[in-house]
């Protein structure tokens, strides 16, 4: 099997599927950014971490890209790019973060067509994103924070 490219057969749809689900991260982060309508940023984010180097060069090429890196306790995090997850999110479906998953497609949606630098424009988008956002700390189990 060539390695620096593989094919999105059923195999490896199910197998990014399986890791993203027990190994994966699906969230909207919220930055301030005062100089903004919005008063802050939305960026979508899907992180995948596992202790096996083979596991998470595997995923980096099916994603195409993303960030690779090691913590202090032997943890491989890879962190994929809006544009890859635009790209694949909509391939694949997920079991325990199938929800996640959704709610982070309908993010992208709005900060595709309408938004620059995950800046939304309009109040519309706004409060679209920020019912996201927070449905999505909801599913993950965090616990709301109004200093966020």
């Amino acid at each position: 099997m060539n390695k620096s490219k593989i094919e999105w057969t059923d195999y490896w749809l199910g197998w990014i599927s399986a890791l993203i689900d027990g190994e994966g991260s699906l969230s909207l982060l919220k930055e301030r950014r005062p100089r903004f309508k919005a008063g802050c940023t939305y960026k979508p984010r899907l992180n995948i971490a596992n202790k096996n180097i083979e596991i998470m060069l595997t995923a980096k090429i099916l994603f195409r890209g993303g960030s690779l890196c090691e913590n202090k306790k032997g943890v491989w995090n890879l962190d994929i790019s809006s544009n890859r997850i635009r790209e694949n999110l909509p391939k694949i479906s997920l079991i325990a973060k199938e929800r996640q998953r959704l709610l982070l497609l309908d993010a992208l949606d709005v900060l595709n067509r309408r938004t620059t630098h995950f800046n939304p424009r309009t109040d519309m988008e706004i409060q679209r994103l920020e019912r996201i956002y927070l449905k999505i700390r909801e599913l993950n189990g965090k616990v709301w924070n109004k200093n966020a």
